[in-house]
């Protein structure tokens, strides 16, 4: 029920948001100082966070998320480029501030950035959430976080809101909004305070299956905290031609652009696959491709009771078997023994495999990566706790035999 409430009243505020913001204009005029500015400054630097989805994030090396495709809108309104400069929150803040980066996104407004920064109007808002642990302390607002451990991303205005109002929680700050959800589900915090969209798409896509969310802050600051763009302050022209292309983007544009994110969480037309006449030569004389399988790695790669090969990584090779239009014919072995007939040159392609130790390297060319994990440090329930590798120095420590981690530890 929570979930279900907290993801009505989510809607409700960026509709809420879009009608104040995002009425449907004719066109706006343009001075002639904001059309030199426009003429002088054809592209600009936006900041594109590492990893808060779905509002502004990287995936596969490319800046993505709601945030992201708004801008775009809003520059090629006012016919800008825009020039995406990846970082976490704190870099990219600086960066604004010492004029090495015009526009921040999704950033909201506080006495200390309006010393360095000009603001436009909001553009959206999200109701801030309280995760937490299914199986521990499930506060409801932010008076029940007294005494807890309270993870934050570290300069976030959550962080500072609640280190300014609110010192009877103890605050332990992280890099990335990832980095302080895998601190909550692996005990390291008693909760977190995160945007709902962004803490529900974290735990979805990185199967943090242990979190979910257990209130809101009951603080009006943090429940609908405003978002705007935010210009470097010594190019107020910037932000005047941005605030008017804020008004060229109609109310439909914008609600398209809405359900595109927070309702379904991507976008979902799939992409066309652009191959050289090299490539699909190499697939017309290869048709069927060998992959390796391991049939005891759930939830990527497993079989089920029917002998099926499920997973994501099952899946995720299905999508590409589709998209190539390539047969996929699966191998089944321990991880150690695929690793060798790979090696061999009787097995074609594995996946979910780390590019380490470097000396698979010699045998395997590698893609991009299309997914991330965390590696826990899994003990007895009546062990004394292991948070570090360090630990486990003098301790019998159990490893998949071929497993890259054999090499790290």
């Amino acid at each position: 029920m929570i979930r279900a409430a907290l993801g009505i009243l989510l809607v409700w505020a960026l509709s809420q948001q879009a009608a104040l913001a995002h009425n449907d204009k004719d066109g706006v005029q343009f001075t002639e100082a904001e059309k030199a500015f426009i003429a002088e400054h054809p592209v600009i630097r936006v900041s594109n966070e590492l990893d808060w989805p779905p509002i502004n994030f990287r995936a596969n090396y490319i800046a993505t998320g709601f945030s992201v495709d708004y801008i775009r809108m809003v520059a090629d309104k006012v016919g800008l480029r825009v020039l995406f400069v990846p970082g976490n929150w704190g870099e990219l803040l600086q960066k604004s501030y010492d004029k090495k980066l015009d526009v921040m996104l999704n950033i909201v407004k506080n006495d200390e950035r309006e010393k360095h920064l000009i603001f436009t109007n909001s553009y959206a808002s999200t109701p801030t959430a309280i995760f937490a642990r299914k199986d521990g302390p499930r506060p409801k607002n932010l008076q029940q976080l007294q005494n807890m451990q309270v993870a934050v991303v570290d300069g976030f205005y959550t962080h500072r809101y609640l280190k300014k109002h609110h010192p009877e929680i103890e605050l332990l700050p992280f890099p990335s909004s990832l980095e302080v959800m895998n601190a909550l589900s692996t005990g390291q915090a008693d909760a977190v305070l995160e945007g709902l969209a962004v803490g529900n798409y974290l735990i979805a896509n990185n199967f943090i299956t242990n979190l979910s969310p257990s209130g809101i802050s009951g603080i009006g600051p943090l429940d609908n905290a405003p978002w705007h763009l935010a210009v470097r302050g010594d190019w107020p022209l910037l932000a005047s031609v941005l605030q008017k292309g804020m008004q060229l983007v109609s109310f439909e544009e914008y609600r398209k652009l809405q359900h595109r994110w927070y309702l379904y969480g991507a976008p979902t037309t799939p992409p066309e696959v652009s191959l050289t006449e090299r490539e699909r030569a190499w697939l017309k004389a290869h048709p069927v491709v060998t992959l390796g399988v391991d049939p005891e790695f759930p939830p990527y790669d497993y079989l089920n009771n029917q002998g099926m090969h499920k997973g994501i990584a099952a899946d995720f090779m299905n999508l590409l078997s589709d998209r190539l239009g390539v047969k996929i014919e699966y191998v089944k072995d321990t991880w150690d023994n695929l690793l060798k007939r790979v090696e061999q040159g009787e097995v074609d392609l594995v996946h979910s495999i780390f590019n380490s130790p470097a000396d698979r390297e010699r045998y395997l060319s590698f893609t991009r990566p299309y997914k991330e994990v965390v590696t826990a440090i899994l003990v007895r329930d009546e062990s004394e706790e292991v948070v570090r590798l360090e630990q486990l120095a003098g301790r019998r420590v159990a490893l998949a035999k071929g497993d890259s981690l054999v090499s790290i530890v």
